[in-house]
């Protein structure tokens, strides 16, 4: 089916804005809002019909989406100059052909951007609304933050169109506007919204599984954008939103709300052994579509909010209609009586305005007796039935979250039904656990990780690593890293599973040579977590997000010869291990060491230079410790546990100035007193390095991080550190490659203050001290081989019995190519074979089938024979056009047999 439709890319702007200049002129002459609207909207179709060619189209499924207009045109570039070069011959011509297709290769790519014009603002009280205006600067400042690929509304306006007339058309638009605030009327084109149901995660058979998001005019979101932000720069003044309250806010984040939420728990639960937090997650049902229009309407005008601005909104609400458009089909226009639009610029702000009251309602906000938790969720149901609001009750659950061996479950209803207590719960995408602990939150996220990143690697063959590199950072690493200073994995173990994944990525972007991390535009795991903290937390520092990152953590006093500008910073008292890995407690170590120039730097700066730094090992004490293993029984051990002791100590001189409580002189370079100074010990693994190589380590070279280790002045002496999975990996290639493990360790920051007793004036060991020699506990076990894995059988010539036979599906073959596209094909396999009678047990697959083969063999079952069938199968991923022509990527269960089986 072909239509007809203009061609934007044709389009002769300076003509068709000097058009629009002279017939807009009329509009704004005319008093009345919907004349000034339909004369507006009449003279710009005009000036478009005789402006911009017209083209004929017809619909047609791509087989590659991605390919769009700009991206063949670079292409076409990239071939002509590529023949050039090979004609020419010429180093030059090379360099521009190189540029060209490296612009090429990402023009699909684009990194996120870091922009932060958030301001702190002071509260105002006492403070009304009630009319503001539109100048035609502010409209054209809308206008040219528009997206220009944003299609039309039902109005049938596109965003290309007003970006690229914005100057021409603001000051009419402006006018109409001011018509629209000062008669509180909306055109009706305004109001209509083309509704397109979206699918919730679960069954999509299920109607009320779906989210309707409405389209409207592009024009009328200018116009609610304005109100949007006068009414919630209002609120913010006043103050009158909760501080509980982070969706749809600025300065606000899912990242913030967690925060604040596991650091009270973690918080309740380090104040004493035995603590029980009780969370109970509840869920709104259709909670956009509840909303009374006059019980907000009432609470609006309680909050100050009147005259013009309070009938504007009054209009904004009611008088509303709506069609679903789904699968090429629309629907009868139909009125909507109730709710916030869902898709619209002011439906957010208004729903938190709805709902402001509801932490008022409760009692406290941190509950501290089962009995509060009742009556505060009595209190809840309460204001959802004044409030016309309904709570889902499937999915309302409660959770014991404690380290205590004995749950604690008391009962708690809401509506007079019980609530189910769960293990684990998603919360603002991360999984909570009801051990404060991670690891269930990193197997999910590592999984889904490892599953898009295998997608990537199937569909990317080919590519350059700029394009890999850029797939990764853009749909495999925010699933790993999302909300990392909230939840932190800060067990060796989760770190290490984040670790593999990450590696695997490098392995898909380089190739088998991966290169070392300083030549690696890619932070490690640990340096990734260590920069998320460090940009959280100065971003709290800046006021660019509204959390108070300071709350917890001490300012530590000014001593005689430290640095006013840089006092150093305490870690909050923390009781147990769970209370030592919260943020505010991790943050300090590392912002301590940073250095000055950092610490100073503008938020705009940070990123750039906290990479800088964290990008590879940098070293103060580069001291290379060297271990070989014996020979003996070579490969026939398993390590199970290493340990490296290294002693630390404060200068001899430090040491007798602090103890003497010596004068300013001695102290003059250091940043604080080194009784009360913590430094982070590291130690890292040397790969490719010779047995000759000195204590002056070259810091360019291939190095991973072993081990770490935060410690106090008064608690230095002998060091541990646990480098288990490092022994063990230098173990197991050891004995074929014979190599030795080198060992570098550094303290960061503390080069004037820390020596090694050991370590003598030249770099070797000092002979008076042999006991202060480092050195590595290993603890073995006899290598006695595991029970090798039974796989599933699998066919061939030779095999009879029940078996996996493999087969690929070639979608073409089948005529699915024209909708599905990516992949071409997949490995489907099936069960082929014969079932015998006689069995051995442990060919079984389940005690059913056990028994139903001892009644074959008595002849109970006469004519029932087993039949060779799947036992397990494996999804794969789909990217293919949907109904409606969109791009739908979607993981499918049980699409391949890994498995067969006589059940």
């Amino acid at each position: 089916m072909s239509k007809t439709l203009p061609d934007w890319r044709r389009a002769h702007w300076p003509a068709l804005n000097d058009l629009l200049a002279v017939k807009l002129q009329g509009v704004m002459q005319e008093d009345g809002l919907e004349e000034a609207w339909t004369a507006w909207k009449t003279a710009l179709f005009e000036c478009v019909a005789e402006c911009v060619p017209s083209r004929r189209t017809r619909s047609k499924r791509k087989l590659l989406p991605w390919l769009n207009k700009n991206l063949k045109k670079l292409i076409k570039i990239k071939d002509d100059l590529i023949a050039q070069w090979l004609s020419e011959k010429t180093n030059e011509a090379r360099i521009i052909f190189e540029t060209a297709r490296k612009a090429t290769q990402g023009a699909n790519f684009s990194p996120p951007g870091t922009d932060f014009p958030f301001l702190p603002r002071a509260p105002i009280q006492d403070e009304k609304l009630s009319k503001f205006h539109v100048t035609a600067s502010e409209v054209s400042a809308l206008l040219h933050v528009l997206d220009a690929k944003n299609a039309a509304g039902p109005d049938g306006i596109p965003a290309v169109l007003l970006k690229n007339c914005a100057d021409t058309i603001c000051p009419s638009l402006a006018h109409i506007f001011n018509l629209s605030l000062r008669t509180c009327v909306l055109p009706a084109d305004w109001k209509c919204a083309a509704v397109t149901p979206i699918p919730k995660e679960g069954e999509k058979n299920d109607f009320n599984n779906y989210r309707p998001i409405s389209v409207t005019s592009l024009v009328g979101k200018l116009l609610e954008k304005h109100v949007r932000n006068q009414l919630a720069a209002f609120f913010e003044r006043k103050n009158s939103l909760p501080d509980c309250q982070h969706g749809f806010r600025e300065r606000r984040s899912c990242t913030t709300m967690l925060l604040k939420t596991l650091d009270n728990w973690t918080a309740a639960l380090d104040s004493s052994s035995g603590q029980h937090v009780h969370a109970v997650f509840l869920d709104w049902a259709k909670a956009f579509d509840r909303v009374p229009h006059q019980r907000l309407l009432s609470k609006l005008q309680h909050h100050g909010v009147d005259g013009e601005v309070l009938r504007w909104l009054k209009n904004f609400l009611v008088g509303r209609s709506q069609f679903v458009r789904f699968g090429g089909a629309r629907s009868e226009p139909c009125e909507v009586t109730s709710g916030v639009i869902q898709g619209s610029v002011l439906g957010p702000l208004l729903f938190n305005i709805y709902v402001s009251d509801l932490p008022a309602a409760l009692k406290t906000n941190l509950v501290q007796y089962a009995d509060d938790c009742t009556d505060d969720l009595a209190l809840v149901d309460i204001w959802c039935t004044n409030n016309g609001m309904q709570l889902n009750a499937k999915k309302c659950v409660a959770m014991d979250i404690s380290r205590a061996r004995q749950p604690w479950t008391p009962q708690y209803t809401i509506g007079g039904v019980a609530l189910d207590y769960v293990c684990t719960q998603r919360l603002l995408g991360v999984h909570i656990s009801r051990d404060p602990r991670w690891n269930h939150h990193v197997d999910v996220q590592r999984k889904k990780a490892a599953r898009t990143l295998g997608f990537a690697a199937r569909n990317l063959r080919g590519c350059t690593q700029r394009v890999k590199r850029m797939a990764y950072l853009t749909l495999v690493k925010p699933k790993l890293f999302y909300g990392t200073p909230a939840w932190h994995p800060w067990t060796k173990a989760n770190i290490g599973k984040m670790a593999r994944t990450q590696n695997k990525a490098l392995h898909f972007i380089y190739g088998r040579h991966v290169p070392p991390p300083q030549n690696m535009k890619m932070l490690s795991v640990p340096a990734q977590l260590v920069y998320n903290d460090l940009l959280l937390f100065k971003k709290s520092l800046c006021g660019l997000t509204d959390y108070n990152a300071m709350a917890r953590i001490i300012v530590g006093r000014v001593h005689r010869g430290d640095d006013p500008q840089h006092p150093r910073l305490q870690q909050p008292p923390a009781r147990t291990e769970l209370g030592q890995c919260v943020f505010d407690y991790r943050v300090v170590a590392f912002w301590n060491a940073a250095p000055p120039a950092l610490k100073d730097c503008s938020a705009a700066q940070f990123p750039s230079k906290c990479k800088a730094r964290w990008k590879g090992p940098r070293f103060n004490e580069q001291t290379l410790l060297e271990f070989s293993h014996s020979q003996e029984n070579a490969g026939d051990l398993r390590i199970k546990s290493a340990n490296l002791w290294v002693r630390m100590e404060l200068r001899p001189g430090v040491l007798r100035g602090a103890l003497s409580g010596a004068g300013p002189a001695q102290f003059h370079h250091h940043h604080h007193s080194p009784r009360h100074k913590n430094f982070s010990f590291f130690v890292f693994r040397a790969n490719n390095v010779a047995a000759s190589i000195n204590a002056t380590y070259p810091s360019s070279k291939d190095l991973e991080l072993a081990s770490s280790l935060d410690m106090s002045a008064e608690a230095l002496g002998w060091l541990k550190f646990d480098i288990t999975e490092t022994v063990q990996e230098w173990y197991s290639a050891a004995a074929a490659a014979r190599r030795k493990l080198h060992l570098l360790v550094d303290c960061a920051g503390c080069s004037e203050l820390v020596q090694q007793p050991l370590k003598g004036p030249g770099g070797g060991w000092r002979a008076q001290q042999p006991n202060h020699r480092p050195f590595l506990v290993v603890h073995t076990d006899p290598d006695v081989p595991k029970r090798t894995k039974r796989h599933a059988l699998t066919c061939s010539d030779q095999v009879k019995q029940c078996c996996m036979q493999r087969f690929y599906v070639n979608f073409t073959q089948i005529g699915w190519s024209d909708w599905i596209i990516r992949p071409n094909g997949y490995e489907a396999n099936y069960c082929r074979g014969t079932c015998g009678l006689h069995r051995t047990p442990d060919t079984y697959l389940n005690y059913h089938t056990h028994v139903m083969a001892q009644y074959r063999t008595r002849n109970r079952l006469a004519g029932l024979q087993p039949c060779c069938s799947p036992v397990k199968f494996s999804p794969i991923s789909l990217i293919f056009f949907d109904r409606d022509n969109n791009i739908v990527k979607q993981d499918l269960p049980k699409m391949t047999v890994e498995e067969c089986g006589c059940p």
